[in-house]
């Protein structure tokens, strides 16, 4: 007896009989086809569980959610996710690598994602590591990117695959600005969070690989969100102090409050700028290291003096670097 006979034994056929082994042959043919109606015909008597659990694929192990959500059948993904306990959902192929996600997200089917959000809770990771959500940003589906940061948690966000990084940081590393800012507009995450295996923040990321339109996207976020912020909190205390005039408090005294917030902002902004990664390095040492002229020409002006004057592990700042690699235009900026 063969796998697929097997299959066909466990699903509650009987192998020996042929009516049975073309009604099953038959069953797999209208899920592929994404026929759900004529495969549940197919079935006859036979318990419609018992036999979408098993596989219906000889050489890969896919049960019948895996066939579906692979080849965009929303409709059918629907109804089984009804049928199916989670457990069974979570279901991965015999190699162990994928689930019905991992599928759906590999293939774009962003129709089929919206079907599987049980399998979000908790993000299951295949034989490497990755979410779906890795997988997604691997094979640039924008689309499922974008439902899936929406539909995740945000600590599943943050999950790490086998080599150490997150999704945010290989869409980086890919240079996909559109895809990137799918991640941080959501305020789940941002620039500096989260970290690799080495401390590398998605700006470290993206000034190492020479990502010019990412590192200008990532700062113009982070300034857009620190800028909001200080508009909120600009319209709070003056909001608090709105008769704060009519009380006698002068002018000067508004504007020095409002010299002071700007100024916050500013201290914010460089902050972020300086966080170091395992080896002591911030963003700007990244693009140093790596003769990144055009990455350090958009870091420079928006860091603060003392950032420019952080060390590295062997006791570098970004200008001694430069010297000693003799990068004299590195050196000038």
């Amino acid at each position: 007896m063969n796998k697929f006979d097997r299959n066909i034994c466990h699903a509650g056929f009987d192998e020996n009989n042929s009516d049975h082994l073309e009604r099953y042959k038959s069953f797999v043919r209208y899920v592929v086809s994404g026929d759900w109606d004529k495969a549940k015909e197919c079935l006859g008597e036979v318990d419609v569980r018992s036999v979408v659990v098993r596989a219906v694929d000889g050489l890969e192990g896919a049960i019948t959610l895996h066939v579906a959500a692979w080849e965009g059948h929303a409709h059918m993904v629907k109804d089984l996710v009804h049928l199916m306990t989670q457990e069974d959902l979570k279901t991965k192929t015999d190699s162990g690598h994928h689930t019905a996600l991992h599928m759906a997200a590999q293939k774009g089917h962003v129709h089929v994602v919206k079907e599987l959000p049980v399998l979000l809770m908790g993000e299951v990771q295949d034989m490497d590591g990755d979410t779906a959500l890795h997988l997604a940003v691997q094979d640039g589906k924008v689309d499922v990117v974008k439902e899936l940061v929406l539909l995740m948690r945000q600590e599943d966000l943050k999950i790490k695959n086998d080599a150490g990084y997150t999704a945010l940081h290989l869409a980086v590393n890919k240079g996909d600005m559109p895809m990137v800012k799918e991640f941080v507009t959501k305020e789940k995450v941002t620039a500096v969070d989260p970290t690799d295996d080495y401390g590398y923040t998605a700006l470290h990321v993206a000034a190492r690989e020479g990502h010019l339109d990412v590192i200008r996207g990532l700062v113009s976020l982070l300034k857009t969100r620190q800028e909001d912020h200080l508009e909120l909190k600009t319209a709070e205390d003056f909001t608090t102090f709105g008769s704060a005039i009519s009380l006698g408090v002068s002018e000067e005294i508004l504007m020095e409050k409002a010299k002071y917030m700007v100024e916050q902002y500013e201290n914010t902004l460089g902050s972020i700028l300086e966080i170091q990664n395992a080896n002591g390095s911030t963003a700007l040492h990244s693009a140093v290291l790596t003769g990144k002229v055009d990455i350090v020409k958009e870091l420079v002006p928006f860091m603060r003096k003392e950032g420019l004057e952080i060390q590295d592990a062997d006791g570098c700042t970004p200008l001694n670097c430069a010297l000693l690699y003799g990068n004299v235009d590195i050196a000038k900026e």
